[in-house]
């Protein structure tokens, strides 16, 4: 029998539910999921050997044990609670032994990065999106998350040092990859013809930080 080396060579995908996440035990879980196929369907399929890295040490033992490891496709999970700042580099690497040939390897590897901990990032760009005789709606931006999800609220009233008043609370993103995403609110019961100050106050679990005054 002649065996095509170079066809058996395993495609190799690793996958990530995040790139980025906080050291925060409520956040800071990544599930890694490593996917092997061997091109073609009418080949013959030999054992599949995955080795696990992660910033070069060997955590194989922590990964599940391959699916179908003799099959055209074989897949494994590697779920790891992240709590050292910084950027992680994980690596599946997947080996094939053929008799009477060389070994068939192939990889992949995928880089996450752990936030330490940290106040919000300052909001920016406070715009008045929508303005009537009694309420306005005002949109801001947050250019990244900092650490944990974050809740904002405006902060109002008529005295730039005396901001009393507050909105509703906006709930911010779960997704800690997220760039530069809009939020907004509105604001109802406001006094006709009354010139007032405004702010954005985003709090996370580490602390609070506001925005600029703006009249």
């Amino acid at each position: 029998i002649m065996i095509n080396v170079e066809g058996s060579t395993p495609n190799i995908i690793l996958t990530s539910s995040t790139l980025r996440l906080p050291t925060h035990p409520d956040y800071n879980q990544a599930i890694l999921t490593c996917t092997a196929t061997l091109p073609g369907t009418n080949q013959l399929a030999f054992d599949k050997e995955f080795t696990w890295t992660m910033n070069g040490t060997n955590v194989t033992s922590d990964a599940t044990t391959p699916t179908n490891p003799d099959g055209i496709e074989s897949i494994s999970t590697l779920t790891r609670d992240l709590t050292i700042a910084g950027d992680i580099v994980f690596r599946c690497e997947v080996n094939i032994s053929i008799p009477g040939d060389p070994v068939v390897s192939n990889s992949s590897s995928v880089t996450i990065t752990v936030l330490g901990a940290s106040n919000p990032v300052q909001p920016t760009n406070l715009t008045i999106v929508d303005i009537t005789y009694y309420k306005v709606t005002i949109q801001w931006t947050v250019t990244s998350i900092a650490y944990t999800p974050e809740q904002y609220i405006i902060l109002y009233g008529l005295n730039e040092s005396s901001l009393t008043q507050e909105s509703d609370i906006v709930n911010g993103t779960m997704d800690f990859s997220g760039i530069n995403d809009t939020y907004s609110v509105t604001i109802t019961e406001l006094d006709f013809n009354t010139v007032y100050y405004y702010q954005v106050r985003s709090t996370n679990t580490e602390g609070a930080t506001n925005s600029d005054v703006v009249m």
